[in-house]
């Protein structure tokens, strides 16, 4: 026997697999070369191929006990494919699950696109009930497109690493802004919806008007590489320290009673108003607001 224990062998998103490698390696091998022979790399290569293709096996044959194994060892598949910045998307992609707010059980990215036209909608969130009534959840959903529920921290990059599935490109539904691109805003309107950001400033990186949020009043969503998901766990990273925010876009319904109160409002008053909508917003997208006595005193001087 070589060796005791041969990491090389296979790679930590399969390192629940344990066995016993029968090989006929060089025999003058030592222990020191044993890890940069070219005969090594083959075997793990066969070793990775031979672990997917009985995972996938089961996936097919015993939906139950892969769920179960899922469970259990899924977020390391899924840290497998985030730690090699995508290049083993090839090896798991196949292998990954997802719940599905539409069919309400966890589905495959394959399953998904059997059924999907084209693109592949998400949503991060911990609860599946909980995002089901997200403004822009609910309006794919009334489309009659699946969104998948990302409940780990690491689904958000795992998606940008991918890319795409199937020729279908991964899209983040609080990021999407192309089901208010052909929307005509009166110039009345449009006059309010600056005003709102010359309220806002920063804090915001547009304010638009949408008729297409159903019954919200208001929603946000962001624009550029950094979503509001990354912003929320880069967040935790002590070392970042707030350096990376979301381009947020607040997206206010124009169709809806509460712009119009907003567009009888003045002074103040006007000002309290965008202040309550945007924390409302940033609430709803599971953001922290920066100071809750002050939307407090704001809804408190509305009323």
């Amino acid at each position: 026997m070589i060796m005791d224990s041969c990491k090389d062998l296979i790679e930590d998103h399969f390192s629940f697999v344990k066995g016993l490698v029968d090989s006929e390696v060089t025999l003058n091998i030592s222990r020191e070369t044993v890890q940069q022979t070219r005969q090594l790399t083959a075997i793990a290569s066969q070793i990775e191929k031979k672990v997917k293709n009985e995972l996938l096996e089961l996936l097919k044959n015993n939906r139950e006990d892969y769920e179960k194994f899922y469970k259990q060892f899924g977020l390391q598949l899924k840290y497998g494919l985030y730690s090699s910045w995508g290049m083993k998307k090839e090896v798991l992609q196949d292998l990954l699950l997802f719940y599905s707010l539409k069919e309400e059980k966890l589905i495959t990215l394959k399953e998904y696109c059997e059924k999907a036209s084209d693109s592949i909608y998400y949503v991060n969130g911990k609860v599946a009930d909980a995002v089901k009534n997200l403004p822009k959840v609910e309006k794919v959903l009334l489309d009659g497109n699946d969104v998948l529920l990302a409940s780990d921290e690491v689904d958000e990059f795992i998606f940008k690493f991918i890319a795409d599935y199937d020729k279908k490109p991964f899209k983040n539904v609080t990021s999407s802004k192309e089901d208010i691109a052909d929307e005509t805003i009166s110039e009345e309107d449009k006059k309010v919806l600056d005003k709102v950001k010359d309220v806002l400033k920063d804090d915001v990186t547009k304010v638009v008007g949408t008729t297409k949020l159903n019954k919200h009043a208001v929603c946000l969503s962001s624009e550029g590489e950094v979503s509001l998901e990354m912003e929320k766990i880069l967040g935790q990273n002590p070392e970042i320290d707030g350096r990376l925010k979301a381009n947020k876009v607040l997206e206010i319904n124009i169709a809806h009673k509460t712009f119009e109160k907003l567009k009888s409002l003045d002074g103040v008053d006007f000002e309290n108003m965008c202040y309550v909508l945007f924390n409302l917003a940033m609430l709803m997208a599971g953001l922290e607001v920066d100071n809750v006595t002050k939307l407090a005193d704001n809804i408190f001087e509305l009323m």
